[in-house]
């Protein structure tokens, strides 16, 4: 259990092209990681993952709706048909005590997001602090050879959530297909 003195919340982005399916990483220096921070006083977590993807990333992007599990009321478990945005992990890391803040959580909530195929990254978007971030749009491979184990793990998990409901949606447009008499079978 935690006292709002001991916790942080946050919102992080795996953003997807799905024309390309590449994916979007942020290098600042030798170090490489998804676009994620801490939430600002009265935003949503929602508001604050496509906040700090566009600052961290450069690029624009919108959630990206996938048929995954949520624990959400009335969605308590896969609905095929009915695609959401609600957030697909969260990670838990501690943070240590410093000046007049004492040691917590900070917990981060991950959701798929996408760009276009011709979306072109901004430059200037980021806080001072994030002046050097340049982010790169790259291969899934690529991508799972820079990040580290647990952004490895948040990336995966959303690229097969995506896959997967690639696979659905062509599911359910053969059976609809099927339905309506257009198909032919040999």
């Amino acid at each position: 259990m935690f006292f709002s003195e001991n916790f942080m919340l946050g919102a992080g982005a795996v953003i997807i092209q799905p024309s390309s399916g590449k994916v979007v990483i942020v290098q600042d220096g030798n170090s490489w990681f998804l676009p994620k921070g801490r939430k600002d006083l009265g935003e949503s977590i929602e508001q604050a993952a496509l906040r700090e993807a566009y600052e961290e990333s450069g690029y624009r992007c919108e959630f990206l709706p996938l048929y995954h599990w949520t624990n959400a009321p009335v969605h308590s478990r896969l609905v095929y048909g009915q695609k959401h945005t609600e957030p697909l992990h969260v990670t838990i890391t501690s943070y240590a005590a410093r000046r007049n803040r004492p040691p917590g959580e900070y917990l981060t909530f991950w959701y798929a997001c996408q760009i276009g195929p011709g979306a072109v990254r901004e430059l200037g978007t980021g806080m001072p602090d994030e002046v050097g971030y340049i982010g790169h749009l790259v291969t899934y491979e690529v991508a799972n050879r820079m990040l580290g184990e647990v952004e490895r793990t948040v990336l995966t998990a959303a690229r097969n959530e995506w896959i997967r409901s690639i696979e659905i949606d062509e599911q359910i447009r053969t059976a609809e297909a099927q339905r309506e008499g257009t198909i032919e079978f040999e």
